[in-house]
Order: C-alpha cells, then sequence, then structure tokens
C-alpha cells in the first residue's frame, strides 16, 4: 500500500494525477492535521467525498481537521492516521510518499521510529527540505514565515496564495495555472493555515540533515527541473544518503507531481516496480 501525504495548503487530491497513472497499486491520501479535504463534484453532480478507506474517511472528514501544536505533534498525529489506515486495511507492508510539508512530516516518520507503527518499506520525497542549518538563516525564515502568517491573517487566504504561487521555485508562468491553484486551495482555513506556516516554519523545525545518512530504507527524492533550489537539495540528498537516489522532474517546478505526473509515476514505477516486495537497494547515482 501507498500513503501520500500531501504540502502545505494542499489536500487529499493533491497526489491524483499521480496515482491515476498507477492503477496497479493500492493508494491511501492523508489530510494532515489543520486542513481540509477537497468538495468533489459526484457523477450525480452532487458534492461528494472521493471513496476512501474507513480510517481515511474519518481521518479527512469534511471538517477541518484538529491543528497541532507544533511540528511534532504534526507528526504525531500523522503517524497515528496511517497507522489507522494500515491497520483498516489489515497490512504493515507499505510506501510512504510526500510532498514538501508532507515529505517533511514523511521523513521525520522514517527516521524516528514508533513501536506502534511498522517502518516503511520505501520513502518518496518532493521538494521536501530536511531543514536549515545555520542559525542566522533559521532566524531569518521564522521571521519571513512569520510575515506570512499575518499576511493571511491581515489579507485573508487567496490574496496570499495568489502571491504565493509567483514565487520562481514553482515557475508557474501562466495565469490560468495560477488561478487553478489558488482555486484548489481556497478552501482551506485562514487561521489554520496561518499557524501551520509558523508552527511548521523551517526556522522553528529542527534540522534532519545530520540524521539523513541513517536512513535504512530505499529512498527517491524527486525535484523539478525549473526548481534550482531544491534540485540542488535532491542531489545533496543523495549525496548524504547511501539508500538515495535523486531524480530531476523535466518541464516541472516546484510542484512536480502536478507539473508532470507521468514523469514521475513512471520514475517511481522504474524503481520500485509494482511495489509489491521491498525493492533492491539503490545506489546514490
Amino acid at each position: 500500500m501507498w500513503i501520500w501525504l500531501h504540502g502545505l495548503f494542499g489536500d487529499d487530491l493533491d497526489w491524483r494525477p499521480v496515482t491515476d497513472q498507477l492503477t496497479e497499486l493500492q493508494h491511501v491520501s492523508i489530510v494532515l492535521p489543520g486542513h481540509r479535504s477537497r468538495p468533489v463534484q459526484g457523477a450525480e453532480g452532487g458534492p461528494e467525498r472521493r471513496r476512501r478507506s474507513g480510517a481515511a474517511r474519518q481521518a479527512a472528514g469534511a471538517h477541518l481537521m484538529a491543528p497541532a501544536a507544533d511540528f511534532d505533534d504534526l507528526v504525531r498525529a500523522t503517524r497515528q492516521r496511517i497507522a489507522a489506515t494500515l491497520a483498516d486495511h489489515q497490512t504493515d507492508a507499505w510506501y510512504l510518499a510526500g510532498y514538501s510539508l508532507g515529505g517533511r512530516v514523511a521523513l521525520a516518520i522514517a527516521l524516528d521510529r514508533d513501536p506502534a507503527l511498522p517502518p516503511p518499506t520505501a520513502l518518496v520525497l518532493e521538494g521536501a527540505s530536511p531543514g536549515i542549518d545555520d542559525e542566522d538563516a533559521r532566524a531569518q525564515r521564522r521571521a519571513l514565515d512569520d510575515e506570512r502568517a499575518v499576511a493571511i491573517e491581515r489579507d485573508g487566504l487567496e490574496p496570499f496564495l495568489e502571491q504565493w504561487y509567483r514565487q520562481p521555485l514553482f515557475a508557474v508562468t501562466d495565469d490560468d495555472a495560477r488561478c487553478a491553484l489558488v482555486e484548489e486551495r481556497r478552501h482551506q482555513d485562514p487561521a489554520a493555515m496561518a499557524a501551520m506556516i509558523r508552527l511548521a516554519s523551517p526556522g522553528r523545525v529542527r534540522s534532519r540533515w545530520a540524521d539523513v545518512p541513517r536512513l535504512d530504507i530505499p529512498c527517491l527524492y524527486l525535484a523539478g527541473s525549473r526548481d534550482e533550489v531544491y534540485t540542488a537539495t535532491a542531489r545533496r540528498f543523495a549525496d548524504a544518503c547511501p539508500n538515495a537516489h535523486a531524480r530531476v522532474v523535466p518541464d516541472a517546478g516546484h510542484n512536480a507531481h502536478r507539473d508532470n505526473p507521468q514523469a514521475v509515476a513512471d520514475t517511481i514505477r522504474q524503481l520500485f516496480g509494482r511495489a509489491e516486495r521491498p525493492p533492491a537497494p539503490m545506489g546514490t547515482r
């Protein structure tokens, strides 16, 4: 089974462009604390939720998921939802994938083992930073994220998102594409999103770069070709982790699974096959 974690402002449909390409695999998308699942239009024209397992339905729900107190609480709550999902499906064989914020949570789950949750067979990260080591840079990032949170509280979420997706790392140059991103995320709760930016700021969360080398499961790190920051992070990650492999996704920005889902799906299929058994160890190149 594959467990998928979305990024900041996202929801349980964010990975769907990729999972729709991997129909041979079983998937469950988890809604992170402080986020809402996205309403989708059903075949009858009325709003309905995409079919989920019992545990995932309870976790995602139609309401705002309980916010986290801090990043460790965010990881703990997500770990509990994953454990409930595995129990619901009566399996302990699973693969974990996370994008951006969800990737940071996934990395923490893979590094910090819990007896109540079997370790994932493999880990896929996309555009996820293990953290910031330099103290001055950490302080600058805390200040920036505090400013971002204030902007959401002052102006609302939608105006913030319109500026957020103008950042160079997203490489969104088409106005229609940017509007689509905003539309898909405007259902999130502004207060919860402001709180999430503060508590999950890389300037507040401890860096995990020193822990990356001890990952003992196969890891795939994906970054979009137009996202210069995270292509560099991908290479550093692969250099640091003996079990990691870095792949640059062509024609994609930070949101690579949205920009080029076929390439992401093909890479996952190539490296992990049908994911019915543990893959062979991967090199760093």
